[in-house]
């Protein structure tokens, strides 16, 4: 699981420069993504001190044979009134900059 915060800046991310930024995508990725897209893992902030978490998908467009979860954790079976719910996004390495991009480049 891994996600996009609503951040940007001409120096690497520190524990304190990230404080308090949104979180604007969240999907599934592997952790080979973070350098595939030219990053690097620097350090660790706990998601809590910014009031971020996994957010609420539904597994599939369909409620048939499918679940919501949050995050990557199922919570119950989906019931058609979940329609407003994003449906869960498995990420290419490339997904997290393309969001970037659309957030941050005019």
């Amino acid at each position: 699981m891994g996600g996009v915060l609503d951040w940007h800046s001409g120096h690497a991310p520190t524990f304190d420069s990230i404080a308090g930024a949104a979180c604007i995508k969240q999907g599934g990725l592997h952790i080979k993504t973070v350098r595939e897209c030219g990053g690097a893992i620097l350090g660790f902030r706990p998601l809590e001190l910014d009031g971020i978490e996994p957010w609420e998908f539904r597994g599939a467009c369909h409620p048939m044979n499918s679940y919501v979860q949050r995050g990557l954790v199922r919570t119950r079976p989906q019931r058609p009134s979940d329609d407003a719910l994003p449906v869960f996004s498995t990420w290419g390495y490339g997904v997290p900059v393309v969001v970037a991009e659309r957030r941050w480049v005019k």
